[in-house]
């Protein structure tokens, strides 16, 4: 009686273990490959970080692009960076102050974009 308990319970086990893995494939979705992104930058100009989000601007949600430029040349510069995500018009911002040699700035750009892009384009001039 003891043993026929056991083979049941296994049984039970393995169907709930079978029926849980069958359920779980329907539910695992295939994961989104990250945006596609290119670049043109200029010489004298390093993108070191590209942060992509949403942010809604009087109540319609925009997608938005930060770019972080490094200026690598030897003077104060200013830049301007052009953003195009999917095939909504391309928009710019430039840096709001000169940027310092070797130093970093953060260039927000708000696109036509409603919505996270497949693609974006970035280009980098002074």
């Amino acid at each position: 009686m003891g043993r026929r308990l056991i083979v049941v319970e296994v049984f039970v086990l393995g169907l709930i273990f079978i029926s849980m893995i069958i359920g779980c494939r329907g539910i695992i979705k295939p994961t989104e490959e990250p945006p596609g992104i290119t670049y043109q930058v200029m010489e004298g100009a390093q993108i070191t970080k590209v942060s992509i989000y949403m942010k809604a601007v009087d109540k319609v949600p925009r997608c938005w692009v930060d770019v972080t430029v490094k200026n690598l040349t030897n003077v104060n510069q200013k830049f301007k960076v052009f953003v195009q995500v999917d095939e909504e018009p391309e928009v710019g911002a430039a840096s709001k102050k000169p940027i310092d040699p070797n130093k970093e700035d953060i260039i927000s750009v708000m696109t036509l974009g409603k919505s996270l892009p497949r693609t974006v384009s970035l280009t980098v001039t002074n």
